[in-house]
């Protein structure tokens, strides 16, 4: 929203390389960076987990809303690093150019890295293929792509963009749930 919460319902059949019994799980997520909270929802116990806010800084947009920054350092380590790997020559971008996601104007960059060949005990290279896909106009990423051979493909995309602000109770823990600290509910899980 406006205000830089979000809100992040993600549905899937597998938690990492465990199944969920043919049964898709719906994982919440609450961020509310204003108010220094997030909250991961189990909606099948009613628990909201609060979760330790990461510490990032807000930035004032000249559009309006709050962003998230990396400090100076962050930056320059992560220029360096792109930097290093595009001289030797095993990171390649290409523009992509614009294109519409869901009725919004995209800006797409593909990335592909090179690993080579006895780098990690591989006998062969091994490629891996990013696109992402940036609107400008949401200050997101509205869409990308990852292929790599040693974890497979994943794709994520916003669907349903809807330009007005959402409803204040998205962003809310829902009365009947009980909220703890994220520690009590991984102790709960790893003692059962």
């Amino acid at each position: 929203d406006s205000a830089g919460r979000t809100r992040r319902d993600t549905t899937f059949n597998l938690v990492g390389p465990w199944s969920t019994d043919g049964q898709k799980q719906t994982h919440v997520l609450i961020s509310d960076p204003v108010a220094g909270t997030t909250f991961d929802l189990d909606q099948e116990r009613k628990i909201a987990a609060e979760m330790p806010q990461p510490q990032l800084r807000a930035v004032s947009k000249a559009g309006g809303g709050v962003g998230l920054s990396m400090g100076p350092d962050d930056v320059a380590r992560l220029k360096q690093k792109l930097a290093a790997e595009a001289a030797s020559g095993s990171a390649r971008t290409e523009d992509l150019g614009t294109q519409d996601v869901e009725g919004v104007p995209a800006h797409g960059t593909r990335t592909t890295i090179t690993i080579p060949a006895g780098a990690m005990g591989n006998e062969a290279p091994i490629q891996t293929v990013s696109e992402r896909w940036y609107s400008t106009d949401l200050e997101t990423v509205v869409m990308a792509t990852v292929h790599d051979p040693r974890m497979g493909d994943s794709t994520y995309k916003l669907t349903n963009i809807v330009r007005a602000e959402p409803a204040q109770s998205l962003f809310e823990v829902p009365a009947d749930y009980q909220t703890v600290d994220s520690n009590t509910v991984y102790k709960t899980i790893t003692d059962n």
